[in-house]
């Protein structure tokens, strides 16, 4: 585990040496820490040590992307967030399920926030799983739109025990929800 800067500056031989072995270091372990390194780079990755995830940095340099999590092979299925306690979405469950475990009796709400408070890219899938014996959960919406597909209606919805459903973000202000168990 190691991270270290990329930009080395012109100095003497032994402390170049031992700033170079320091950057290929940290190439070698993917800038691997519990907090992200100084001074990022478009497109760099990083061993999120603390939250047991790998990150890359965006193409314009401004955040971190959750890529997978670091003890999961890649695209090896829909990675889970279980959660037996009210919820607000965040940009690191893109492309998960939340599941409600049966050992959580106690009716939960789930919050997909605003596209302003959490900039889910359009094309964002999430799902959500009630297992069997859980009580319902509500999938709530704030200021954005929720669809609920085939019937247009929108606003929130509940997703009873042994429920299955997905969003899909199709507009930056607009999701859209098909499922079983969905009322």
């Amino acid at each position: 585990m190691s991270q270290a800067s990329f930009s080395i500056p012109n100095q003497p031989g032994a402390s170049f040496r031992a700033d170079v072995n320091a950057a290929l270091q940290a190439l070698a372990t993917n800038s691997a820490g519990p907090s992200a390194p100084g001074n990022p780079t478009a497109n760099m990755l990083w061993a999120d040590t603390a939250n047991q995830v790998l990150k890359i940095r965006d193409t314009t340099n401004a955040t971190w992307i959750t890529l997978c999590a670091l003890d999961e092979f890649v695209h090896a299925g829909v990675p889970q967030n279980s959660r037996s306690e009210n919820y607000v979405l965040t940009l690191d469950d893109a492309n998960r399920h939340i599941f409600h475990p049966g050992s959580d009796p106690t009716p939960r709400v789930f919050t997909i926030p605003s596209n302003s408070a959490a900039p889910f890219p359009v094309g964002t899938v999430i799902g959500f799983v009630n297992d069997s014996g859980a009580g319902t959960i509500t999938i709530a919406i704030t200021s954005d739109t929720l669809l609920w597909s085939p019937s247009g209606a929108t606003g929130s919805r509940t997703l009873a025990a042994n429920g299955v459903a997905s969003i899909t973000k199709i507009t930056p202000a607009k999701w859209i929800m098909t499922g079983t168990g969905v009322s």
